[in-house]
């Protein structure tokens, strides 16, 4: 399977309590000047939302912001994850099944080419997303397979970036990203829809 990670815009969520790091923002410091030195140019968006509305109403922009650039997304979720869902709180969450209907539409748009980045505890979770009876919802996901702190899964999502902007290799991206967190277990995993449905 090609190793390589294509994208035009890499689009980051930030999704947080009020007392978080805002580590979405930080990460949208840390991409822009990468972005615009690429070659494509990569550009990068950033919002910062408050409840379940707001993300899927950010979900609509985004897709419409592919219809009118042709920039193919990379959907980068900064937020907090359970093995039910993903949220600011219990009380104002998604659940896999609910998020997974929000992104099968933008997926197809992309021509079932969608990457997502969940930076939150258990993200790998996601994985309940990819079922075979439904459409996919995306063509890889990404995130954490165990609880992280901020510190560290900032740490290393932003080594995740930098490795992949430099040679733009997936897996080379994904074991730099583990290596952030060594001597500990493997932290991040990867669903990829095709090789599951497969």
């Amino acid at each position: 399977m090609d190793s390589r990670l294509y994208f035009g815009k890499v689009h980051i969520v930030e999704w947080l309590q009020a007392d978080d790091l805002r580590t979405g923002r930080a990460l949208l410091d840390e991409l822009e000047p990468m972005g615009l030195s690429s070659n494509p140019r990569v550009d990068v968006s950033f919002v910062r939302i408050q409840d379940r509305e707001e993300f899927i109403a950010t979900l609509h922009s985004i897709a419409a912001d592919f219809r009118s650039s042709g920039r193919l997304p990379l959907l980068h979720v900064e937020t907090h994850g359970s093995p039910e869902g993903i949220g600011s709180t219990e009380n104002d969450q998604l659940t896999w099944p609910e998020l997974m209907s929000q992104l099968i539409p933008l997926n197809q748009l992309t021509g079932l080419r969608l990457w997502v980045v969940l930076a939150a505890c258990e993200g790998i979770w996601g994985l309940k997303m990819a079922q075979p009876v439904e459409r996919a919802a995306f063509l890889a996901l990404l995130g954490p397979n165990r609880t992280i702190t901020a510190g560290h899964l900032e740490v290393a999502v932003q080594r995740f970036y930098r490795t992949l902007f430099l040679n733009g290799n997936g897996n080379a991206a994904i074991d730099a990203m583990n290596a952030t967190l060594l001597p500990e277990p493997v932290a991040f995993g990867i669903v990829n829809a095709e090789v599951l449905f497969s």
